[in-house]
């Protein structure tokens, strides 16, 4: 299952029509802070093959993915005790019978409602055609921004340190993964080997840094036979954790609870300068060949700096 999600805050003020909210939506969900489902607001029940009777005190997973519900579930007890009102707007793909299919998902932070038990409202419905067209390219187009945010930082006078950080900000926002950081080659003076110390790093609030990591300091990368294959001949390095092949490499990603991983070298004059490394923590993701082809731009620009400046972390 995979699920993007993007989170937008409202003015404190709005006024929700109920009735209006619902147009356009297959099931309509009232959730209680925990996300467990205490009303049932639309009856094309049919859609997602579900029982109206057996919907209340269900929890909002028995509709999205395990890992989806419990992550908003802490947004709602969150958004809740700071009374920050909240919309959060993702789609997920999910099997119904057997077969995947799409859907897209609004969540909406009522606030305190009279005499009702529920705060917020889920808005699902089922996305195909040309509105899954419409939503794979908006999130081509964050991605699109973000690499021009970052690049712009880039490409500034600003102090080398203060653009990464400020870039990996914009590209963690923009992608949607939970972890963005950049890894710095150091030549091993008692040996030929490279060795990678982590020296920047993104992470959302849902999930824990790594940068004071000690593993992650002048690691050894013929360790990771698997990933250096790949870096050490300028290519990419994606993979699924739960899909690897048990070896040194899986268990060190699994150790810092990441489901899927991204990395793309950063070479400067033909030799392995460092490395942009990209952690869902959440989701299984599948990296695409298109958003590899952008971030891949952005590695350029670091690239260009770096051999401009004369940047070296050895």
């Amino acid at each position: 299952m995979t699920a993007e999600i993007t989170y937008t805050e409202l003015d404190a003020g709005i006024d929700l029509d109920r009735s209006k909210s619902g147009m356009g939506s297959d099931l309509i969900l009232a959730l209680n802070d925990e996300g467990i489902i205490t009303d049932v607001l639309c009856q094309h029940l049919e859609v997602l093959f579900a029982d109206v009777d057996s919907l209340v005190g269900e929890h909002i997973a028995k509709f999205i993915p395990d890992n989806l519900a419990s992550l908003l579930a802490s947004v709602m007890r969150r958004s809740s005790k700071t009374g920050r009102i909240t919309q959060s707007n993702f789609s997920y793909t999910a099997h119904v019978d057997g077969i995947p299919q799409n859907f897209s998902c609004e969540l909406i932070y009522l606030g305190v409602q009279k005499n009702k038990a529920y705060k917020w409202l889920a808005l699902i419905k089922r996305i195909s055609g040309e509105n899954y067209d419409n939503l794979l390219i908006q999130s081509k187009n964050r991605l699109l921004f973000a690499v021009t945010q970052a690049s712009e930082a880039l490409m500034s006078e600003r102090g080398f340190a203060e653009v990464m950080n400020e870039s990996l900000y914009y590209i963690g926002n923009g992608v949607g993964v939970d972890r963005v950081y950049f890894f710095a080659a150091e030549d091993d003076e008692s040996s030929e080997k490279i060795c990678l110390s982590q020296k920047f790093e993104w992470c959302s609030e849902y999930t824990s840094p790594q940068i004071d990591n000690p593993e992650l300091q002048h690691a050894d990368m013929s360790l990771y036979a698997d990933m250096w294959a790949q870096l050490i001949n300028n290519r990419p390095f994606k993979a699924v954790v739960s899909k690897m092949p048990e070896n040194f490499t899986r268990e060190i990603l699994a150790e810092q609870d990441i489901k899927s991983i991204l990395m793309i070298p950063i070479f400067v004059a033909g030799k392995l300068w460092g490395k942009l490394g990209f952690d869902d923590c959440q989701y299984e993701r599948n990296w695409q060949g298109v958003d590899i082809a952008v971030l891949k731009m952005l590695a350029t620009i670091i690239a260009a700096r770096a051999q401009r400046e004369s940047i070296d972390f050895s």
